[in-house]
């Protein structure tokens, strides 16, 4: 690498418990080049930060802060994607405390989005007509 940057978070709270990961997905929309990435995380202190690293090939990787979505209590954003694209999350309490989700190691890649109900044709159902008699 010939150009790192970096954040380093300290404070003097005595809370050492990293923010909880709850949920994390990323959509690839091909088309366009670009991935939505979501990001749900919790922590008594609450959550400062939310950074997605990724990468589209060895040796570059790109960060991206994301976005607090108060309406769906998610972090939201987007990056420039292909199908070869990995990524990690990492997640910033109001204590410095860091969590990483990171896929085991694997990182993560993104998903084509998911296809529409029926898709195609619409269905038609045709029921029987029940009279109640009185």
């Amino acid at each position: 690498y010939d150009h790192l940057s970096f954040d380093t978070y300290y404070a003097a709270d005595p809370d050492d418990q990293p923010p909880t990961i709850t949920y994390l997905d990323g959509v690839l929309n091909e088309a366009q080049g670009r991935g939505t990435l979501k990001v749900e995380a919790s922590d008594p202190s609450g959550i400062v930060r939310v950074l997605v690293a990724y990468t589209a090939g060895p040796g570059q990787w790109f960060s991206q802060d994301l976005a607090y979505d108060a309406g769906t209590h998610k972090w939201r954003g987007e990056i420039t994607a292909t199908r070869q694209t990995l990524y990690f999350v990492q997640a910033v309490d109001g204590a410095g405390n860091v969590q990483v989700a990171h896929n085991k190691g694997a990182y993560y890649s993104l998903l084509p989005p998911a296809p529409l109900v029926g898709g195609g044709e619409p269905r038609r159902i045709y029921l029987p007509v029940i009279v109640r008699n009185h």
